[in-house]
């Protein structure tokens, strides 16, 4: 490195197995962070990212969310703060300087990409933003909310699937406004409908109705989260576990009818030492192979038949935890099983809060309930086997994009679903047995208005092993017509199972 830091950008290409001592030292250099310290708070950062993985070091980087932080709060301080911060770009395989002075080879630097991590002067909690991909992770057997994000590294515009995520500086931003910030980037990233925001944006947007100061931050409540996200146009729904205490299932199921839809969810964790707030992305890849000892959720109220509901499968979570490093896991049941710190450890979800888009109406539970009435009532199925359901919302134009292009819908699936009026979101109850949801398959597909109120107006398509229900006036007409089994619907969560596109 270069001593006229002001004048020049200097870059260093080396592998994993250099990074530690090298960012120590160039830390020590820039910032004057003690060493040990350091090199254990990198090596635990870096110990779940793959050793074969290429390195881009870059200093000075001006990175727009610590420039934000920096001019709303640090710069005011006594104590003097670096602006400028260090950038770690990560490849798959070798890479080295010459590589991205050579024009053949533009291609492959961008398949190469695996994201970024910033190193920002605001010890211990030096880690800053970060988008990595799962595929510069040792275990990568899990699917999750992924946005595309295109950064300018050494020349090269380089696209990224991954989930936002960044420590707190334990001063201008806590747990909660990071969580905000990590959902706010993943969505101004993906939809046009939105923004991303910076930390001084979440904290004007808090000062307004607030009775003291918001910084230095001393956290969030559950509700002051939900109020940001209304603030930046979603309309968010909070669930609260008291409300639930009769029937704690159905509380644990519609996180998961969440997550399964792809949407991110700020969950509230505590104890009764501490709060704490992570965001939930995804789930881990579950085990289809033999359902034979999954218990039957609950029976049809009429027919009797058995529910199977995936919600209820046993699975880690994918948490994105300011603490850690992104993609930590854990169980609805144990959701800081990561941690080492007692403290910590015994936390548990009491709420959680879903930014959705504010035309959806219907939410998770009520749509659940009226998939299972139209079930038992308008469809009777005649099964002895019981049967695999999985709930989810998703787009219209998602699902309509993924039956024309599966091979093994039939054609007057296709046209149905393809050409059938749909509001912009549908939650979609997908219908399969053991067998059939083993091989990625399913049979029945009951599609609701998201727009709606949780009536039976609000059906716009059923089919069930070959049957096909089409409404009229509220009235039902029945046409066997056959349709064989169909693929498993799996546009909202990327990863192993996934096309990595959008």
């Amino acid at each position: 490195m270069t001593s006229n830091r002001s004048d020049w950008i200097t870059f260093k290409a080396i592998d994993m197995h250099q990074l530690t001592e090298e960012l120590v030292s160039l830390i020590d250099d820039i910032f004057g962070f003690p060493k040990d310290d350091c090199r254990n708070l990198i090596d635990n950062y870096l110990k779940h990212l793959r050793d074969d993985l290429a390195v881009l070091i870059e200093y000075p980087y001006v990175d727009n969310v610590f420039r934000d932080s920096y001019y709303f709060y640090f710069s005011s301080k006594h104590r003097t703060y670096e602006r400028n911060c260090i950038r770690l770009s990560f490849f798959d395989g070798l890479m080295n300087l010459d590589s991205f002075r050579d024009g053949k080879l533009s291609e492959t630097i961008k398949d190469k990409f695996l994201g970024i991590c910033v190193i920002r002067p605001t010890y211990p909690q030096f880690f800053g933003k970060t988008m990595l991909s799962p595929k510069a992770l040792k275990n990568q057997s899990f699917v999750s909310c992924l946005g595309r994000k295109t950064f300018s590294v050494n020349g090269f515009k380089l696209p990224v699937f991954s989930f936002p995520h960044s420590s707190q500086d334990g001063e201008y931003i806590t747990c909660a406004e990071t969580s905000v910030w990590s959902v706010m980037e993943y969505f101004g990233n993906k939809y046009a409908e939105y923004n991303p925001v910076l930390p001084s944006q979440i904290v004007a947007t808090l000062s307004g109705p607030a009775s003291e100061r918001m910084v230095p931050s001393r956290g969030l409540t559950i509700n002051q989260i939900s109020f940001t996200f209304k603030d930046f146009g979603f309309g968010a729904r909070v669930y609260a576990k008291e409300a639930y205490k009769n029937n704690e299932d159905d509380f644990k199921r519609i996180l998961s009818f969440y997550i399964e839809s792809g949407i991110p969810v700020i969950v509230g964790l505590q104890n009764e030492h501490i709060g704490h707030a992570v965001v939930l992305i995804g789930h881990e890849i579950p085990i289809k192979d033999d359902l034979g000892d999954q218990n039957v959720s609950f029976e049809l109220e009429n027919t009797r038949v058995g529910i199977i509901d995936t919600a209820d499968f046993q699975k880690d979570y994918v948490v994105i935890d300011d603490n850690f490093p992104p993609y930590q896991s854990c169980s609805f049941a144990q959701p800081a099983c990561y941690y080492d710190d007692i403290k910590f450890k015994t936390l548990q979800i009491v709420s959680f809060v879903v930014p959705l888009y504010p035309k959806i109406y219907l939410e998770a539970f009520e749509g659940h309930k009226l998939a299972i009435e139209i079930l038992d009532k308008l469809i009777k199925p005649n099964v002895t086997d019981p049967i695999v359901l999985r709930f989810f919302l998703t787009s219209s134009r998602s699902l309509k994009t993924r039956i024309a292009a599966d091979a093994n819908a039939d054609d007057i699936l296709k046209e149905l679903i393809i050409s059938k009026t749909m509001p912009k979101f549908i939650w979609v109850a997908e219908l399969s047995d053991s067998r059939l949801y083993a091989g990625d398959k399913a049979n029945g597909l009951i599609l609701l208005d998201a727009t709606g109120r949780g009536s039976i107006e609000d059906v716009l398509f059923a089919v069930f092993q070959g049957k096909i229900y089409i409404s009229k006036d509220n009235q039902y007409t029945i046409y066997d017509v056959g349709i064989k089994p169909f693929g498993i619907f799996r546009n909202n969560l990327k990863g192993e199972w996934s096309e990595w596109k959008e």
